[in-house]
């Protein structure tokens, strides 16, 4: 199977919603964020997004950013409540 470059930050997303680091309806970081972190161009880092969007993981909200989908509440590991410390709204998954 073809690996894509966006899967650099998308598994890094996906593990951190289904694990509740990313709570649904929290905002994402931006596609500039992304691209400046991990060295990518803007359409790499949009087709990763779109990739999250087809799997239903992220959704997009016009002129605001990407968002966890509110559909993930049941995506979220049990026992995964609350924040752990230094998690924020738009912060870097670890790579």
């Amino acid at each position: 199977m073809k690996n894509y470059k966006f899967e650099i930050f998308t598994q890094a997303i996906e593990k951190n919603i289904k694990s509740g680091v990313y709570k649904p309806g929290q905002k994402l970081p931006s596609v500039r964020d992304f691209k400046d972190y991990y060295g990518l161009s803007m359409s790499t880092v949009q087709a990763g997004y779109e990739y999250l969007m087809i799997r239903g993981l992220v959704e997009s909200v016009p002129k605001s950013g990407y968002y966890v989908s509110a559909k993930n509440e049941m995506l979220a590991e049990p026992g995964g409540h609350g924040r752990p410390p230094g998690a924020h709204a738009g912060k870097l998954p670890d790579p």
